[in-house]
């Protein structure tokens, strides 16, 4: 739960500033390819763990503890790097005054609407690593699935783009479609994948279809919210994929993966 919260305190400010700093045509290719970026960040990351467990004497703890390192050394230039206009303040005063509350009331009324929406739809998904949970379950090894985490992100990061081209180009609401529903087929295959080339083939077909939404989400949100009210926006709906993703490892998840087994409950 840390880490969701950390995420969602950077993703929510990172988001808002790509929407601010982007027409509002070419929004969709923006957050694409933002998306297509973070996920190519994870595929570097995924294959450089997956090589040094299998050519060193690391293990897998030490090189969790080693992977905080690059974040400490991004911090780092970030202090140095980046400097801050100073501002008057007057001004920062009279902005702080008027800085919108973190009420859910706050939000108009077509935002409550998506976010609605989107709780649903991420309440009935489960989190990306449950495939990764599936295949240890079939038996894989943490290389494997970390060369299988690596592909699956690199999927996302191919169509990220294009999706939010064509989310500008067609709708946003197009892209969030053909996303959502390559999920729910996704999960379904899962139900009845009982190999590791039948997940590896899952796993690609879903990072390549769910990556063509990604850029769309996010660019509905920037379409929806007034610019006074887009970091509240985005604030909220990290809170609902955060909170709502994890229900799956939830006690309630917890029960129903022992029962039916990771397929079973995939396929629910």
């Amino acid at each position: 739960m840390l880490i969701v919260s950390v995420r969602g305190y950077r993703s929510a400010p990172r988001d808002a500033m790509v929407a601010d700093a982007t027409p509002p045509h070419i929004r969709g290719y923006a957050f694409g390819f933002h998306r297509a970026l973070d996920n190519a960040g994870a595929v570097a990351g995924a294959l450089t763990a997956a090589a040094i467990l299998a050519w060193s004497d690391l293990s897998l703890s030490e090189v969790i503890l080693w992977s905080a390192a690059p974040g400490f050394v991004a911090v780092a230039l970030l202090g140095v790097g980046v400097k801050d206009e100073k501002s008057d303040p007057i001004q920062q005063t009279e902005l702080s005054r008027t800085l919108s509350p973190l009420r859910w009331s706050a939000l108009s009324a077509p935002m409550q609407r998506y976010l609605w929406v989107l709780m649903l739809f991420t309440f009935a998904r489960a989190s990306e690593t449950f495939i990764l949970l599936f295949g240890h379950e079939l038996g894989i090894g943490v290389v494997e699935l970390l060369l299988l985490w690596a592909a699956l992100n690199l999927a996302k990061a191919i169509t990220s783009t294009q999706g939010g081209q064509l989310a500008d180009h067609f709708g946003r609401g197009v892209l969030i479609l053909i996303g959502w529903s390559a999920l729910a087929v996704s999960f379904l295959a899962l139900g009845q994948v009982t190999t590791s080339s039948g997940l590896w083939m899952v796993s690609i077909f879903y990072g390549l279809l769910i990556g063509l939404s990604e850029g769309a989400e996010r660019a509905l949100i920037s379409d929806y919210a007034s610019p006074d009210e887009r970091g509240t926006a985005f604030g909220w709906y990290h809170l609902v994929s955060g909170i709502f993703v994890c229900q799956p490892v939830s006690a309630a998840g917890n029960r129903i993966i022992t029962a039916m087994g990771l397929a079973g409950a995939a396929s629910l």
